[in-house]
């Protein structure tokens, strides 16, 4: 399960926004504005590795070679999928939640 990898520790970013952002002092609007994309990101990304996962196993029943297994998963979508939603989420989170912050500190200075 190698897949679910580097999913599991881009966790650590959300752990960041959480702590930084706790949802217990921020309002709801502000609440939506930070965790909503984070949220939806995450649930994308989980559900394209997940048919990834299926597509992969239906396609590996038919192919006896790992090579031509590996060339067969090479060949979904979802990996050039999954990279794009890697990126949007890494870059997304930190930055999302550093305007937001730097938004509070001007309002608070």
């Amino acid at each position: 399960m190698t897949i679910f990898a580097p999913f599991c520790a881009e966790f650590v970013l959300v752990f960041r926004v959480v702590a930084v952002y706790p949802p217990r002092i921020i309002s709801w609007p502000v609440r939506a504005l930070v965790y909503a994309p984070v949220a939806s990101l995450k649930t994308a990304r989980v559900i394209n590795i997940i048919i990834f996962i299926v597509q992969w196993v239906q396609q590996k029943e038919h192919l006896n070679s790992p090579l031509l297994r590996g060339q067969a998963a090479w060949s979904l979508p979802n990996i050039k999928l999954e990279w794009i939603l890697q990126f949007v989420d890494m870059t997304c989170v930190p930055v999302r939640s550093h305007m937001y912050g730097q938004r509070r500190w001007l309002r608070l200075v």
